[in-house]
């Protein structure tokens, strides 16, 4: 355990000591290299909205670079709505501060994802809406392939809607293969029943 010194505690120690302090438990636990730590510095979840965000998980990434983690998750967008990074937030300068493997997520698509990865904005991106919605996804990127629209009605409630019903490259190509053998026999029974003309 590492004890936070009340007098010296600064606003920023005493919001994340319960953080550290179960750190050095965990990884005792599961081993170093084997836990991960996600934040998301934008989120308004339960109004959890920080005044100053970029002080605070600046502070937080760079001391949990003292830790074995095995990445840093960070969520670079407001969870919500997904949207792109807010001004007066710099995740770059987040990613620096953090000594680690540096995990990118938050509205990224395959062009974003790369030029990440190229600039060493991030050492890994993850993708969770496409995902969700593209169960293939690695191999629509590869192969250049259009994307499934995510229904955001179907997230994290309701059966299986939304879920396993997205369809993969294979079945939308056997999809469209079972329509054309349709369309052709059609036309062959359509000659074959259809009476010729006197």
């Amino acid at each position: 355990m590492e004890p936070i010194t009340v007098p010296t505690a600064t606003a920023a120690q005493w919001r994340i000591g319960h953080a550290f302090c179960s750190r050095p438990a965990v990884i005792g636990v599961w081993g170093p290299g084997r836990v991960g730590v996600r934040l998301s510095p934008l989120s308004a979840f339960n109004d959890m909205v920080d005044s100053n965000p970029e002080a605070l998980f600046g502070y937080v990434a760079e001391r949990l670079g003292d830790y074995p983690l095995a990445d840093l998750h960070v969520v670079e967008t407001e969870e919500e709505h997904d949207v792109q990074p807010a001004a007066g937030l710099d995740f770059g300068r987040l990613r620096r501060r953090y000594r680690g493997l540096y995990l990118a997520n938050g509205g990224y698509a395959y062009e974003r994802a790369t030029a990440a990865l190229r600039a060493d904005s991030a050492d890994l991106v993850s993708f969770g809406r496409l995902f969700l919605a593209n169960p293939d996804l690695p191999e629509r990127f590869c192969r250049n392939k259009p994307l499934n629209t995510p229904d955001p009605a179907t997230f994290y409630e309701g059966d299986s809607r939304g879920y396993t019903d997205y369809p993969t490259l294979s079945e939308i190509g056997w999809r469209a293969r079972e329509r054309e053998a349709c369309d052709d026999l059609q036309k062959t029974d359509d000659k074959v029943l259809l009476p010729t003309e006197a």
